[in-house]
């Protein structure tokens, strides 16, 4: 397995891996505009984001995460001195439970560790239960803050919980 950022000839595959990914969880409310921003790694690319992906020996695409270490970005989500985030964590629905996700949420923690960060915050979809129990295990803890919000189209409330790990 390895890690490593996305190729230009990838942002395409790995976008639909992300939109893939999170559309086959139970629960979620699709949200057109997510989903274009899902889709678009090469903006996030662009705009400075670390996009990374893990492979396989055979090269095959089974995971992704944004790594965003720049507090001015504008994927960042809050202001909170001294934090970075992630967004956009999505493995393969044929290569899950397999320690995917795990490895991506640990390459973030290393290299906000290697960028002198205190603290990871994010924030997860309350139907993503399985990511919840990872960021749990990994000392994430669950903070009382919750963003809700109206999903465009269909008027049902989006619920976002904050996680954050102390570095």
């Amino acid at each position: 397995m390895l890690i490593r950022p996305v190729k230009s000839s990838e942002y395409s595959v790995v976008g639909q891996l992300i939109l893939d990914a999170y559309n086959g969880l139970p629960g979620r409310i699709p949200e057109p505009d997510y989903d274009l921003q899902l889709l678009d790694v090469e903006r996030r690319v662009n705009e400075g984001v670390a996009v990374m992906v893990a492979i396989d020996d055979d090269g095959e695409l089974l995971g992704a995460v944004s790594y965003v270490g720049d507090p001015g970005s504008p994927y960042m989500e809050f202001d909170i001195p001294g934090a970075v985030s992630f967004r956009h964590l999505a493995v393969a629905q044929s290569a899950q439970a397999r320690g995917i996700g795990r490895m991506l949420v640990e390459w973030c923690i290393g290299e906000a560790m290697a960028d002198g960060r205190q603290r990871i915050v994010i924030h997860s979809g309350e139907w993503m239960l399985g990511a919840h129990r990872l960021y749990e295990r990994l000392g994430f803890v669950r903070g009382e803050h919750v963003r809700e919000f109206e999903a465009k189209g269909s008027g049902l409330l989006v619920r976002l919980f904050e996680y954050a790990k102390e570095l």
